[in-house]
């Protein structure tokens, strides 16, 4: 959890740079989590991570020019999750879910929602691809049924 305005500031310049790096890597990128969630509901929660999603076929494009950067990375789950470090803070790559059940594919960048984050033109989940993720999200630690109720109760009518 970030609570000091050094915090704060140090995290929104990570955002901007991975954001920046992101696209200079060339590869097709979505926000979810928390800052998704921000776009679609208004509720703001502070994290040191920025949940990119991506198709499976570019995870290894993206860890490999962050690598050649000089960042450290990780394929945390060869089915679904890699990150890329920077101290405290960190990417999650994703492009798929445990269960591999939510592969993310071309369809998932024709239903995105173009914004602006970190004072960056963005791609956001959709609402729906936001909700298919965190359905899944049930355990004893995590639970996101309320992330969901708060998507459908603002976007439900679209």
């Amino acid at each position: 959890m970030i609570t000091t305005e050094e915090e704060k500031k140090e995290a929104q310049e990570f955002y901007k740079e991975a954001l920046q790096l992101l696209k200079e890597c060339g590869v097709d990128f979505m926000l979810g989590g928390a800052f998704s969630l921000f776009a679609h509901t208004g509720i703001y929660r502070d994290t040191k991570d920025l949940d990119i999603f991506c198709k499976p076929s570019d995870y290894s494009k993206i860890l490999q020019f962050f690598a050649d950067k000089g960042y450290k990375t990780q394929l945390t789950d060869i089915r679904w999750l890699a990150k890329v470090f920077k101290g405290d803070y960190f990417i999650d790559i994703i492009f798929d879910t445990v269960n591999n059940i939510c592969t993310v594919d071309h369809s998932w960048f024709e239903h995105a929602t173009p914004g602006t984050f970190a004072g960056e033109e963005v791609k956001f989940l959709s609402p729906e691809e936001l909700i298919w993720c965190k359905i899944y999200v049930q355990n004893r630690e995590r639970f996101d049924g309320a992330d969901i109720n708060h998507v459908i109760l603002k976007k439900g009518k679209e």
